[in-house]
């Protein structure tokens, strides 16, 4: 799966990577019933759903010199269900999907995932169980 086009940003590119990939397609649907969302889940949305937010890191911030030039940004992905192991499930597969593809993802990129976390979260005054994700990216940004 070549994943990578210039012209897309690295958010664009992991939405992409996350729906190339049956093992989360299967989880939270694709095309317009996809849920996989920037920042916030939209109120009353189903689960389960893939939250993905930048929660460190400067993109303008650059480790390098000249061509090398790498930005580092931390990526947060809560994936969110109805059940504890629904929720770990899919955090395996988002992780799976990321990991596997990461070569595809970004031009000169390098992801490292961090130890996954599982909390408790309540989402539109409903229970639900979330596991978190966290994901360092490094890309270069001119690619």
């Amino acid at each position: 799966r070549a994943l990578h086009q210039q012209a897309m940003s690295y958010r664009t590119q992991i939405h992409a990577c996350l729906l190339a990939d049956s093992r989360v397609t299967d989880l939270i649907g694709t095309g317009p019933a996809c849920r996989h969302f920037p920042e916030r889940a939209p109120q009353g949305v189903a689960a389960p759903c893939v939250i993905s937010s930048e929660v460190a890191g400067d993109p303008h911030t650059t480790h390098g010199q000249d061509e090398d030039v790498m930005d580092e940004v931390l990526l947060q992905f809560s994936c969110l269900a109805d059940t504890v192991t629904a929720a770990d499930a899919l955090r395996s597969a988002v992780r799976a999907a990321l990991m596997e593809d990461a070569n595809d993802i970004l031009a000169a990129s390098h992801i490292v995932v961090t130890a996954p976390q599982t909390r408790f979260s309540t989402e539109d005054e409903v229970e639900r169980h979330g596991a978190q994700l966290d994901v360092t990216l490094f890309h270069n940004p001119s690619a």
